[in-house]
């Protein structure tokens, strides 16, 4: 069955609209493919309230593109209001934030500095030989995140993304019959709901590399938000690794 195409947003200052073309040139495949829906502010019609449709949109999104440049950082609109919503969104597991390097800046120290980010090795766009290959690396990274989100979009969609034992307060070792979930919105909320001991437990078995996944006196949802983000990386192991960890950690009582 075919998913609906994915909503997303597209963040960037109006000083990088050229380069913000060329990526929407190179998404054309994905859009004629109907696996994406790109928004920007330019689509916004004359009259309207501007700063709440562009804050509507992307509370609708399913992908949020951060296009990272100087002029970027410094604009406090896409700084502090659109990527800090952004950002929120991804770490309650509701939307994928991929930051993308457009332009050479100090961005590393930077909220979303502990995000997978595109091109590949956070190397700027415009630091490319062939600025082709540049946008090709990018979209290639979009369209895996858009392969692992487009299920999980569908079954929220039909009603079926929170399984019963996920959706429940209780802890999910407390549940008979205990199953985990197949989608990425029901196994995040059902990692969401572990106890942090069995979460720590995860982690142990998991063995993130040293840095990936913060400390346990961060708050647990971030640490979940951080665990899915090298879960779902290329360098990480993915979520089936995540599904055979929980086996091993959680047992029916």
């Amino acid at each position: 069955m075919a998913h609906p195409p994915l909503n997303v947003f597209i963040s960037y200052s109006h000083r990088d609209e050229a380069l913000k073309a060329e990526l929407e040139v190179h998404l054309s495949p994905l859009k004629r493919q109907r696996r994406i829906q790109p928004w920007q502010d330019r689509q916004i019609e004359a009259g309207t309230e501007w700063n709440q449709q562009i804050l509507n949109a992307l509370d609708a999104a399913d992908i949020i593109l951060l296009l990272i440049s100087p002029q970027f950082i410094n604009s406090e609109f896409c700084f502090d209001k659109e990527m800090q919503r952004a950002l929120q969104r991804h770490q309650h597991g509701t939307a994928r934030v991929i930051p993308i390097i457009l332009r050479p800046t100090d961005w590393q120290d930077s909220p979303f500095g502990k995000l997978q980010v595109l091109p590949k090795d956070g190397q700027p766009i415009t630091r490319w030989d062939d600025r082709d290959e540049a946008f090709l690396n990018v979209v290639r990274g979009i369209r895996r995140a858009v392969d692992t989100l487009a299920p999980a979009a569908a079954a929220a969609d039909d009603g079926w993304a929170t399984p019963p034992n996920a959706s429940s307060p209780s802890s999910p070792s407390s549940n008979p019959g205990l199953t985990i979930p197949q989608d990425r919105l029901g196994l995040y909320k059902f990692v969401q709901a572990l106890p942090v001991t069995q979460f720590d437990s995860l982690i142990f078995v998991l063995n993130p590399p040293k840095g990936n996944v913060p400390p346990a006196s961060a708050a647990l949802g971030q640490r979940v938000a951080a665990l899915f983000e090298w879960l779902e990386s290329p360098i990480g192991p993915g979520l089936d690794s995540l599904r055979s960890a929980l086996s091993q950690v959680i047992t029916d009582p």
